[in-house]
């Protein structure tokens, strides 16, 4: 196969077959928190905030990395970053596995992430490479730009096609991954998750000698030269610079002092435990300071491109992925649901949780029905924002103390489905006519508003919602009995029912707005249609 970076022996099918395989393991390493938290709390001592900060920290490790997408995704050294990043995982896996303490897990969680996320880039690049023929250096750049307005909207038309089906197989890996780990936390201790992570990355790094080879600093790349002689990215020797660890290092404080206020902040009372006010003054300091070290830098070299700001699809898209994921934290309801009525476990859980592919299917299928028939960004964020609105009022008048899985299973494949078209939509949307050189700083704010904190505003506004109304029912309800399990377990479900009334309200408010409010597409700048200009002069 003509390809530099396989061995000669490599068909092109087994690289294909490689490449897939590589996003299992790396779209679930580190779900060890999520799959096996019973088991870890039980054993440690812990809060359950710990193990949803450490999540958030891994995911805040994944978009810090975010504004690096083109530099990893055209560095053509794949055996020796594979190599360096497997290593750093296995020794972090072992670290992980030795820590108690909740902070330290977060960096490691922190750190772990940003591996990934190289990883994650780097495979998915060689991956296009290798079955579509795609070289991101031949598109990244004013190149990969619409040369006519026509040009600019076939290439948003096209992307409503490809982005959900990309999703759907990140997606349906993703989950592969965590419900493995899920099976083999349950009937294993949990420390033996990492070890079998440890394992897996050794047969990993064993496959990347095997099938990748090593190519020299000086060695030509003979399949990355362009036909038509267009300007390429170059292939550097470093996907980045030390310079960028001043901003890498402000953001990932930043985030994490935010998560940390938003997670804890029900738990210890928020301001009035100096842990929070701490937090959040780190927040403040570190945002000002990442904007400090990228002012005296161009606009090509700054780590986060502000102009991004200045167009409208960004903003709104930005706020509809927040609004999107801190109702998807509804989930929350479904699960109080099943425990209480199914009286499910952290592994009944996740074998739930299979059924979202279907929902992802469904979601999937519907934008690309919608959108191939010219059905409008409003109506399909409509429609999206309407499933949810569904659901919770599917919740509010089904749940019970004696609950059905047929009904929670289809609770969680609608919910999903519903949750899919708007993580799609968003994306479709804010990739309207924008320019690629921005597209890193959107994945960038992508990932930290849909990963970050919108499941972590969400997490606490449903936390103290449900905390607020179960202690309200409890003082009412224990006047009227003296059975305080069924006290209990009656508070519960009637504040289940109260959080899911006020989230079908704030639903369909959000569905009348969105009918409301204009949907223009941005204009284009002069400079960004050439062909336009040279046929209408």
């Amino acid at each position: 196969m003509e390809n530099s970076i396989y061995r000669s022996w490599v068909p092109k099918w087994l690289a294909i077959i490689w490449h897939m395989v590589l996003f299992v393991p790396l779209m679930s390493l580190g779900s060890v928190y999520s799959a096996c938290s019973g088991d870890t709390i039980g054993s440690l001592q812990i809060w359950s905030e710990d193990f949803t900060f450490t999540s958030l920290c891994a995911m805040i490790g994944i978009g810090v990395m975010a504004p690096f997408f083109y530099k990893i995704a055209c560095y053509r050294r794949h055996h020796l970053t594979f190599l360096i990043g497997f290593g750093a995982l296995f020794v972090l896996s072992a670290a992980s596995s030795r820590a108690g303490e909740p902070l330290l897990l977060g960096l490691f969680s922190l750190v772990m992430g940003a591996i990934r996320f190289v990883l994650i880039v780097t495979n998915f690049a060689a991956f296009a490479r290798c079955l579509l023929g795609v070289d991101f250096r031949h598109m990244l750049g004013p190149q990969g730009d619409g040369k006519s307005t026509k040009e600019w909207d076939d290439t948003e038309q096209k992307k409503s096609m490809m982005i959900p089906i990309a999703n759907i197989f990140f997606m349906t890996v993703g989950q592969l991954g965590t419900w493995i780990t899920a099976y083999y936390a349950y009937h294993y201790h949990w420390q033996d998750v990492y070890r079998l992570e440890m394992l897996i990355l050794l047969v990993l790094m064993l496959g990347v000698i095997a099938i990748e080879k090593f190519r020299g600093w000086d060695e030509r790349d003979e399949s990355a030269v362009s036909e038509d002689d267009e300007p390429l990215i170059t292939d550097n020797r470093r996907p980045w610079s030390l310079k960028y660890m001043g901003n890498v290092t402000a953001a990932s404080i930043a985030w994490c002092a935010a998560a940390y206020v938003l997670v804890y902040g029900k738990t210890l009372d928020w301001f009035h435990s100096p842990k929070i006010t701490v937090a959040c003054a780190l927040f403040f300091v570190f945002l000002f300071a990442n904007m400090l070290i990228d002012k005296n830098k161009t606009e090509d070299e700054r780590y986060f491109r502000y102009e991004i700001w200045t167009y409208r699809n960004i903003r709104l898209a930005t706020v509809l992925y927040c609004l999107a994921m801190v109702l998807n934290t509804s989930s929350s309801l479904t699960n109080a649901i099943a425990s209480i009525g199914l009286s499910l476990d952290t592994y009944l859980n996740n074998m739930l949780a299979n059924w979202a592919p279907l929902g992802y299917l469904i979601g999937a299928l519907t934008i690309i029905v919608l959108r191939s028939r010219g059905v409008t960004y409003k109506w399909v964020f409509a429609i999206g924002f309407g499933i949810f609105a569904w659901t919770m009022w599917f919740t509010y008048n089904q749940v019970q103390l004696q609950a059905r899985y047929e009904d929670i299973r289809m609770l969680s494949i609608v919910r999903n489905c519903g949750m899919f078209m708007l993580y799609c939509i968003c994306m479709v949307y804010a990739y309207q006519r924008l320019p690629y050189r921005l597209m890193p700083s959107w994945i960038h704010i992508m990932l930290i508003s849909r990963s970050v904190m919108g499941p972590a505003i969400g997490a606490a506004i449903y936390g103290a919602g449900m905390q607020h109304y179960q202690q309200q029912f409890v003082h009412s309800l224990s006047a009227m009995s003296d059975n305080l399990r069924m006290v209990s377990l009656q508070s519960t479900v009637l504040a289940v029912k109260e959080m899911a009334g006020w989230t079908l309200w704030v639903c369909l408010a959000i569905v009348a707005i969105l009918l409301i409010i204009p949907w223009p597409k941005r204009r284009l700048k002069p400079a960004e249609i050439p062909e336009d200009i040279i046929s209408n002069p």
